[in-house]
This record gives structure tokens, C-alpha cells and sequence, in this order.
């Protein structure tokens, strides 16, 4: 019943029908939370992130550091998940990074890094951990940290053509060439990625 609670809240979300999404949460979390099972644990840590995610435009960053740093990370720890851990990381460190604190969001995103090694190939959070960094070098400027975790996440995109990362590795690839005041690059793949 959790688990359909938490599928009906994905499905909620994507029809933009947010009080009925966060309804769904709100019982998933509730059957789940007192639960032993990694599965659950693990599934638990993706509902409270999704239901911060929802709250967030009214509650703010603020609630999505607090959801990340005592519901969500503290579950993927506990039961050893790594993939999940370091996603956890690296959305924080996004959330820092959104509101200019950049040293602090980069503290994050490098904790994330050493979690990625022996991920699975398929798993998408080097390719989001990667990208996050450029985006980090980028506003600070540093063009020359940005390059090797640019050159990093090409090496990924690179292996899933048409993904739905691909708009967003683009824009990364686009921030860079622009910290490089490389501007027609920029634009060319700004144009590709529309």
C-alpha cells in the first residue's frame, strides 16, 4: 500500500496535481517510516525528498536543507546506500549553490565524489554530481576547475545520446564556453540544446 501511495504521488506530481501528490507522500511516509527494511528505508528517503521538493516554492531552501540533512541523508547512511547518498549530496550542495553560497554547496558536492566510484555504470548521479561542479565552477568563476568535471560528464553524456540529462549537459557545456567568453561556441549549444 506504501509503495502504491508513493507511485500514485509520482504520477500526481507529473499531472501538476501537487495537493493530491503530497497527500500520497504524506501516507507513504507514514506507513513506511517505523520500517526496518532497506527497500523501504530506501523508498522512505525518496518520499520525503519528493515532498520537500513539492513544499519547497512555499517553505523555501531552508526546508530542503533541513529535509536533506536529518530525513533524507541520515536514511541513505543507514542503510549503506551509496547511488543514493550521494545524490542526497549533491542536491544539497545544489541547494546551496542556487542561493550564491558557493563554497559551501562545493563542500557538498565534494563529498559526493569519492560515493561515485563502483556506482553502477547506468546510474545517473556521477552525470548530475558532475554537472552540479561545472555549474559551481562556473559562477565562481574558476573555467579551469569547470573543464574537468566538463570533460567528466562528457565522458558520460557522451554514452546515452538523447537522455534526459541531455538539455542540462548542454547548458553546462554552454555555461562553460561562456565563463570563457567563448560566446558563438556557447550560443551554437544553446541553439542545440532548444
Amino acid at each position: 500500500e506504501a509503495y502504491c501511495k508513493y507511485y500514485q504521488a509520482l504520477l500526481s506530481a507529473h499531472r501538476k496535481q501537487n495537493k493530491e501528490a503530497i497527500q500520497a507522500y504524506e501516507e507513504c511516509i507514514a506507513a513506511l517510516k517505523n520500517s526496518k527494511e532497506a527497500d523501504d528505508n530506501f523508498l522512505l528517503s525518496k518520499a520525503y525528498y519528493n515532498l520537500a521538493y513539492l513544499h519547497f516554492p512555499n517553505d523555501g531552501y531552508d526546508a530542503m536543507v533541513n529535509v536533506l540533512t536529518t530525513q533524507c541523508l541520515p536514511i541513505a547512511k543507514k542503510i549503506n546506500n551509496k547511488e543514493l547518498e550521494a545524490y542526497f549530496l549533491t542536491q544539497l550542495g545544489l541547494t546551496f549553490m542556487s542561493v550564491a553560497q558557493l563554497n559551501k554547496a562545493l563542500e557538498y558536492h565534494m563529498q559526493a565524489l569519492p560515493l561515485l566510484e563502483g556506482l553502477p555504470q547506468n546510474s545517473p548521479v556521477p552525470l548530475i554530481t558532475y554537472m552540479n561542479l561545472v555549474s559551481n565552477y562556473c559562477y565562481k568563476p574558476d573555467s579551469k576547475s569547470a573543464k574537468i568535471y566538463l570533460d567528466k560528464a562528457t565522458a558520460i553524456a557522451q554514452k546515452y545520446p538523447n537522455s534526459q540529462y541531455e538539455v542540462n549537459y548542454r547548458y553546462q557545456q554552454a555555461m562553460y564556453y561562456t565563463t570563457k567568453t567563448e560566446y558563438p561556441k556557447a550560443l551554437r549549444i544553446l541553439q542545440e540544446a532548444i
